[in-house]
């Protein structure tokens, strides 16, 4: 059940970010409390006003702008009961298996203690090349060690690997479905 969970959306550069517009919607359909981080390059393919408008709620897209009465991305990590990561590009999937937080997402990624969940969206060869697969590697063993749901995160996380060709048509509604099954398995637990 998503309904008034706290989802923090970090959305990096893609062509698949339009999609996530879709997703928005969706998740704010189901009365989910919505908070938005955006990379640089994502903002390259969507204008962060299409996701303010869409998901209700402010987009933030620099670590160092506006007024810092409180750290924005440890806050952000804490607010969210759940992190998700979509699209993840090659870029920002290498740099989160790698601990580089050079950007706002990123920071507030190590910064949360709750779970992720990344739904990889690229090329197919860049998805299959052996450095991209190498660093979903280490996501996938680290989630594992982070966590007593290895279930949970094998059913969200390998979706998108298997189903790596169909990202782009099914892939607001797929995700919302794995998030939903998620949230059950997670409360019967």
């Amino acid at each position: 059940m998503l309904e008034n969970k706290n989802i923090l959306l970090g959305v990096s550069g893609g062509i698949a970010a339009y999609k996530v517009l879709d997703l928005c919607s969706r998740l704010k359909k189901r009365n989910v409390n919505l908070k938005i981080i955006m990379t640089k390059s994502a903002t390259e393919f969507v204008n962060p006003l299409s996701f303010e408008t869409m998901g209700r709620c402010i987009v933030y897209t620099d670590l160092f702008s506006g007024h810092h009465e409180e750290v924005h991305h440890i806050e952000l990590a804490r607010w969210a009961d759940l992190m998700l990561i979509a699209p993840a590009s090659a870029n920002t999937i290498a740099k989160m298996a790698h601990g580089i937080a050079d950007n706002f997402l990123l920071s507030t990624y190590l910064a949360c203690d709750k779970d992720v969940v990344i739904a990889p969206a690229m090329n197919t060869n860049m998805l299959k090349a052996k450095a991209t697969q190498r660093n979903l590697k280490i996501l996938k063993d680290d989630f594992f060690s982070q966590s007593n749901t290895e279930v949970v995160h094998s059913l969200i996380f390998c979706q998108y690997l298997k189903t790596q060709t169909h990202l782009f048509s099914p892939f607001p509604k797929t995700l919302l479905e794995s998030i939903n099954k998620y949230q059950d398995i997670k409360q019967t637990k």
